[in-house]
């Protein structure tokens, strides 16, 4: 169970970052049938919940001249 627990978090990380899903489909994605109890199990397994992770891997994935409007505007002056 340890494993299968650990797998569906990897793939749902990975679908996380690499898709826009809805928690929604990402929870279905991975064998979960509502969004709740996938909600709980991935807070639990990674610390975090499933939006937030998304949200935050997606502003890492931001290149900086974008992230920070005032560095794009000195990178053209």
């Amino acid at each position: 169970m340890k494993y299968l627990l650990a797998w569906r978090m990897a793939l749902a990380k990975d679908l996380l970052r690499r898709e826009k899903a809805s928690i929604t489909d990402v929870a279905e994605r991975v064998g979960y049938s509502s969004a709740s109890t996938f909600s709980v199990a991935f807070t639990r397994h990674v610390a975090v919940p499933p939006a937030r992770y998304a949200r935050d891997t997606e502003l890492d994935r931001v290149p900086p001249a974008e992230a920070n409007p005032l560095t794009a505007a000195e990178s053209i002056a």
